[in-house]
């Protein structure tokens, strides 16, 4: 795959070998940053939007929105963690303490925290409620 975001405020997926459009994912904000996992097919993506989203390179599917505070300037990601760049701090989601990734069920805590940061967004606070149940 080949994968790209920026201004139009939409991450494309393609074809590596050809160039054709597989995929294309509205991101409602400029995509600063877009990482590949090939060790377990996932995308993730963010910029000037108010999540961190994973995507599932087999479906093309959107798996999971992580809330961020921040405008996101870089993204590395493996199997079990995301770690982004937002201003001058490094925030992680991964294996343990409050946060998880993915493949956990989140802790009552980030539970707690997605919803109050997404209170004022009903439409949106259901769409990542449902993807983490």
């Amino acid at each position: 795959f080949c994968v790209f975001g920026g201004t139009a405020k939409t991450v494309v997926v393609a074809d590596g070998r050809t160039g054709r459009q597989l995929q294309s994912f509205v991101a409602g904000g400029t995509v600063w940053c877009v990482t590949l996992l090939d060790e377990c097919g996932k995308m993730v993506y963010g910029g000037e939007l108010s999540t961190l989203t994973v995507i599932d390179m087999a479906t093309m599917t959107e798996e999971m929105q992580l809330p961020v505070e921040d405008t996101i300037q870089g993204i590395t990601a493996v199997r079990d963690s995301i770690c982004y760049a937002s201003g001058p701090n490094a925030c992680m989601y991964g294996k343990g303490g409050t946060e998880f990734s993915w493949r956990d069920q989140p802790s009552f805590q980030v539970l707690e925290q997605l919803i109050n940061s997404l209170q004022s967004d009903e439409e949106r606070l259901l769409k990542c409620l449902r993807l983490i149940l």
